[in-house]
């Protein structure tokens, strides 16, 4: 579904889901880049609980490609301020 068909539609304004526990993410190696890195972040290895791997960052949000506790495994980004994850949704 494209976001012109979506935009209209109420269910489609759900897209984003936030997981307030930092621990409960697992970072992974990515093996590419993100689709749409957002202007002004650049890359960097950061440490996220045992794991090392490659972030995008602007040092206060971080786009990393990580794992949940119910599996799935896309590109995440981290609020540093509030101590939150997000899907990142890239348009």
């Amino acid at each position: 579904m494209n976001w012109d068909s979506c935009k209209k539609r109420a269910d489609c304004m759900k897209k984003v889901e936030t997981d307030p526990s930092v621990s409960s993410i697992e970072a992974e190696e990515p093996t590419e880049e993100p689709p749409r890195i957002p202007e002004g972040f650049s890359e960097k290895r950061i440490r996220v609980g045992e794991r090392e791997c490659k972030a995008w960052t602007d040092d206060i949000y971080y786009l990393l490609y990580a794992k949940t506790p119910s599996g799935y495994i896309g590109w995440f980004l981290y609020d540093s301020g509030e101590g939150r994850w997000v899907r990142y949704l890239f348009y």
